[in-house]
């Protein structure tokens, strides 16, 4: 079941569609993203979309790039097909993990306490 893990890293290569809609919520977006968060990304950003590669809709994890096919650079904003006009590309961040989160508030936690104690 090709859940896109050890596909090559082509940032050309067309996101799957339906393969991962359905796991795309659990996992911290470590999934591919799914079409509902390419077209929620679209949205928010398609007053600033151009020609150049959108940033990362995620800050980790699996998220989507997107920009206007330059062939597309003319049409208006409000005419732009989401399948013909609008290349997407998926962006891999560092996995999301909520342990990192843990480990650095009880460092800072401990060097707290250590503070505390040798004074």
């Amino acid at each position: 079941n090709g859940q896109g893990h050890n596909m090559p890293n082509d940032p050309n290569r067309n996101v799957d569609k339906n393969a991962n809609a359905n796991n795309a919520v659990k996992n911290n977006n470590n999934e591919e993203p799914s079409d509902k968060h390419i077209e929620e990304y679209l949205k928010k950003i398609k007053n600033s979309i151009s020609t150049e590669w959108s940033p990362c809709s995620v800050t980790c994890g699996n998220g989507i790039q997107v920009r206007i096919k330059p062939g597309s650079a003319n049409k208006p904003k409000d005419e732009l097909d989401y399948e013909n006009d609008i290349e997407k590309k998926i962006c891999k961040m560092e996995k999301c993990s909520s342990v990192f989160n843990v480990v650095n508030s009880s460092i800072g936690l401990i060097m707290v306490l250590s503070f505390l104690f040798l004074n």
